[in-house]
């Protein structure tokens, strides 16, 4: 009698799995940064008898390097194949498309080539999920989301607001314990909450005692193949909704909701959201990515000092103590931190490299590899990395959307406590962006710009 092969759940690594860490110069792979909350959904997945794979495009990495990577992060077990049964593991190397072709080949090893619905594949890139969509299988970007696709669930795009009578509770962990994905929170103190969750767990949120006020954005089944995307420095014509400051009637079809930060926008795999623009005078630009993670509703600090990410929006100025400063310290900023330290640093990338960092120019990325070269000149090679992530767009107005590949710098020095000690609590982020100034830009009609051969030499904010 034939056995049915059990159902497989194929993941992307990099940007899915976790973050790919990658050293510099040699360009080997250093690490995976598993995303928060990554083992407990593979082990959810093993409970529920699915079959994990991997299919991802690897480069010029050795397939080796890559399971030794995935050892390292403690995932290679959930990949490695029961007895008697087959490899999962599809990695594409050199110019080799993760395209239809790929998408059946990984069918064929997991025994479904005439059972598609049986297979998912969760990656980030919706040009990927369309492929992969193509031959049959399900799909989705959210790894909690896989159980639910190939159960054929469709989630939905949830806002959930704490009536204020219960910001005070535990509701933080009510909306974990009924597996919402938050994707964004904002609101007084923290009490909006944007997320990707099923039918029946808005439901199960209406009725608990807590009435939390919960609205379904969209259809069900739109977090399976559409992005959203917070759309800020929007301004609309006195007495109109924010919604009345996009361009065409389309754009303003795809708006979900509206917040005092601005447009909560969907997009669908076929739109950039470069493609959204006011009407008023506004650049597009000021723009946030909602990607799901747990960290949203995860308290951080301890009994009444326990806060989530979305306290760090409320603190007044006048609550900031500003650090004590040796004479030596004071004396080094008075040194470095000067208008003419300043400038001479921004002109060495703004002027001396390229007249262009937009990320579609072809010399974009020589700013990027100088400032690699300069912090490990610096800070030594050890300490500097990139961070590999993707965006959607398009290269001209009538081009069609593509995904990037590009890269942040990440340079890590250890810190020391107080008792000169090592103190991991304490870290300190300082963030920086590779601004860029596009001058050939028409204000009232930004898509006129060519960013594969305008300039963009940079803003000197």
């Amino acid at each position: 009698m034939r056995q049915i092969p059990p159902k497989t759940a194929f993941f992307d690594i990099g940007g899915t799995l976790g973050d790919v860490i990658v050293s510099e110069p040699d360009g080997s792979v250093l690490r995976l940064e598993v995303y928060s909350g990554m083992q407990e959904t593979l082990e959810e997945l093993k409970a529920n008898r699915v079959r994990i794979g991997v299919i991802s495009h690897i480069g010029t990495h050795p397939p080796a390097r890559v399971d030794r990577m995935l050892e390292e992060a403690a995932l290679f077990d959930f990949l490695m194949p029961a007895p008697g049964s087959v490899d999962l593991r599809v990695y594409l190397s050199g110019t080799v498309r993760k395209d239809e072709a790929a998408f059946r080949q990984a069918l064929r090893q997991a025994g479904h080539a005439a059972t598609p619905r049986e297979c998912v594949f969760v990656g980030e890139s919706a040009t990927e999920r369309q492929e992969a969509a193509k031959v049959g299988m399900r799909v989705t970007d959210r790894p909690r989301l896989a159980l639910d696709a190939l159960l054929g669930l469709q989630p939905s795009y949830l806002k959930v607001v704490v009536p204020s009578a219960h910001r005070g509770t535990a509701w933080h962990q009510v909306l974990l314990e009924h597996l919402l994905l938050p994707l964004y929170v904002t609101g007084p103190g923290g009490s909006t909450v944007y997320a990707i969750g099923t039918g029946e767990a808005a439901a199960a949120l209406r009725d608990y005692p807590l009435q939390f006020e919960v609205r379904c954005l969209g259809d069900p089944g739109d977090p399976l193949t559409h992005d959203v995307y917070l759309l800020r420095d929007v301004v609309a014509p006195p007495g109109e909704p924010l919604a009345a400051a996009l361009a065409s009637d389309e754009e303003r079809s795809a708006v979900l909701d509206e917040t005092h930060e601005g447009l909560i926008v969907m997009l669908p795999p076929d739109k950039a959201i470069e493609d959204y623009h006011p009407a008023q005078e506004a650049f597009h630009g000021h723009t946030q990515l909602l990607l799901p993670s747990t960290a949203w509703l995860r308290l951080v600090g301890v009994g009444p000092n326990a806060v989530t990410p979305a306290w760090l929006a409320t603190i007044a100025p006048a609550a900031l103590v500003a650090p004590s400063l040796t004479p030596q310290e004071v004396a080094i900023l008075h040194q470095e931190i000067r208008e003419p330290v300043l400038h001479a640093h921004i002109t060495t990338y703004s002027e001396g490299i390229t007249d262009s960092r937009h990320i579609l120019h072809p010399k974009s990325a020589s700013a990027v590899a100088r400032m690699l070269e300069d912090l490990q000149q610096t800070l030594g090679a050890a300490a500097v990395s990139r961070h590999g992530f993707r965006h959607r767009a398009r290269e001209t107005e009538t081009a069609p959307v593509r995904t990037l590949s590009l890269a942040n710098v990440i340079a890590e020095l250890p810190g020391r406590g107080a008792a000169g000690g090592n103190a991991p609590e304490g870290i300190i982020l300082v963030g920086a962006h590779l601004d860029s100034t596009a001058t050939g830009e028409d204000r009232h009609r930004p898509q006129s710009y060519q960013p594969r051969t305008e300039p963009a030499p940079g803003a000197d904010d």
